[in-house]
Order: structure tokens, then C-alpha cells, then sequence
């Protein structure tokens, strides 16, 4: 019973070894190099915030570079966070329907996404709609869960 369990669970592991090390590593390889851009501007947004607390009051200098640096850390943050929703929604099917490296499913999918760029923009319009409706309706029943539970 254990060994045939045990191998019924690793079928699917060895079958999909190679396209799941590639989506390891091409995850990998962005995470680091998302980290390599996003914390050097985290750096200078704290220094620039620590100097303007060190000093006693605001610079204006330090605010508009703070500010900057915060514009350029959020155009980055939406950047890495489509690339994931892509990966996950579509690269990731693409790869293990057609087998191959995480950058070849990259490359076919983004040959649709250059053609059909309208339909893409609704799909994560659609999404960013559909998580804040599902964190309202979250958010309705925390409230009244708590205000049931205070009477």
C-alpha cells in the first residue's frame, strides 16, 4: 500500500521535473532581482526620512526625493506584480502544456499578450475589481461577526 501510494504521488513529480526546476529557477532569478532594485530605493527612502527626523524638521529637497524614490518603488512593486500574475495565470499552463523552459512559455506568451494587449488590460482591470470586492465583502463580515459578538 505505502510503496504504491508513494509512487502513484511521485508520477507526477517525475514528469514535470524539468518544467518545474525551470519555473523555480526563473521565480528565483526574479525574486533577486527584484531585490536588488527594490531595496536600495527602501535604502534612500529611510535615509531620506531619517535625516529629515535627525535634523528636527522637513526638508523640502528630502520630502521631493523621498517622494520620488516612493513613485519609483511602486512602478517597480506593479511591475514584479504583473509579471507573477502572468507567470502564474498564463505562463505557467502554457509551460506545462507544451513542456520546454519557463523563457520559451514567456516568449509564446507574450506574443499573445502583444496581440491581444486590450483583452490582457481588462483581465487585471477585472481582477483588481474582483479582489476588492471579495476584501469588502471580507471586510463586511469581520465587522459583523464583531459587532455580533461585542452585543
Amino acid at each position: 500500500m505505502w510503496r504504491w501510494t508513494r509512487r502513484r504521488l511521485g508520477e507526477p513529480w517525475n514528469k514535470f521535473e524539468h518544467e518545474a526546476n525551470s519555473l523555480f529557477w526563473f521565480r528565483l532569478v526574479l525574486g533577486l532581482i527584484g531585490m536588488v532594485l527594490m531595496l536600495p530605493l527602501l535604502g534612500g527612502i529611510a535615509m531620506m526620512i531619517v535625516r529629515m527626523v535627525l535634523r528636527g524638521e522637513p526638508d523640502a529637497a528630502g520630502i521631493m526625493v523621498a517622494a520620488g524614490l516612493g513613485l519609483v518603488f511602486f512602478a517597480a512593486a506593479i511591475v514584479f506584480a504583473l509579471i507573477h500574475k502572468f507567470t502564474t495565470d498564463f505562463v505557467v499552463p502554457i509551460l506545462f502544456l507544451r513542456g520546454g523552459k519557463c523563457l520559451a512559455a514567456w516568449r509564446e506568451f507574450w506574443g499573445l499578450l502583444a496581440d491581444n494587449a486590450g483583452l490582457f488590460t481588462l483581465y487585471i482591470l477585472f481582477q483588481i475589481v474582483l479582489g476588492m470586492a471579495i476584501g469588502i465583502i471580507v471586510l463586511g463580515a469581520v465587522l459583523i461577526t464583531c459587532c455580533c459578538a461585542a452585543v
